[in-house]
């Protein structure tokens, strides 16, 4: 177990201390390994360092791509931008200089774009709808109005038989208690 441990931590560093001690055979071999492997930490932490910096320079030019890439849409947004507010105060020049031109002095009608082929097709399929749903509800209506003039005529047709009864020498109709009784009910 303690040798896996040492094979896996110092194996390598180990093993080319030894190599080098062993060419250059120093006064003091001890020393020689003790500095060398305190070098050794010292030049992997470095690596380790490099590494990292090496990392985040990357990102930074991901980063940094990107944000040219932004950079480049938003000045292309920011010219249609302008080239489309150009183009409407051209067209507001225009129209005004059609105003001051025009002998009756009354506003030129500006000319509506003409819609597309799709517009027109969605256009022309949504008042068909439109005029199907207008004659079901028409169709509603007036059967509601057919059934409402029955109810009239039946209410009319049960007040004419006490009309009947009522005597027409009186001018002013007030209702007999006995019909009151029965309006009541």
């Amino acid at each position: 177990m303690d040798t896996t441990y040492l094979k896996q931590s110092l194996g390598d560093c180990l093993s080319k201390c030894l190599a080098e001690v062993s060419e250059k055979r120093p006064r003091d071999p001890i020393e020689y390994i003790a500095q060398w492997l305190m070098k050794h930490v010292e030049n992997q932490n470095f690596i380790a360092q490099k590494k990292a910096e090496a990392d985040e320079l990357e990102k930074q030019k991901v980063n940094f791509e990107k944000e040219e890439r932004l950079r480049e849409k938003r000045k292309a947004e920011a010219k249609q931008i302008a080239e489309r507010e150009a183009e409407k105060r051209r067209q507001e020049e225009e129209r005004a200089k059609k105003e001051t031109t025009s002998p009756t002095k009354l506003p030129v009608v500006i000319e509506a774009q003409e819609p597309s082929d799709e517009a027109k097709t969605e256009q022309s399929q949504e008042p068909a709808e439109s005029k199907e749903n207008k004659e079901a509800e028409g169709q509603e209506k007036e059967g509601e109005e057919q059934q409402q003039p029955s109810e009239e005529t039946k209410e009319e047709s049960e007040e004419k038989p006490a009309e009947e009864t009522k005597p027409e020498e009186t001018t002013e109709e007030q209702p007999k208690p006995e019909e009151q009784q029965e309006d009541a009910s």
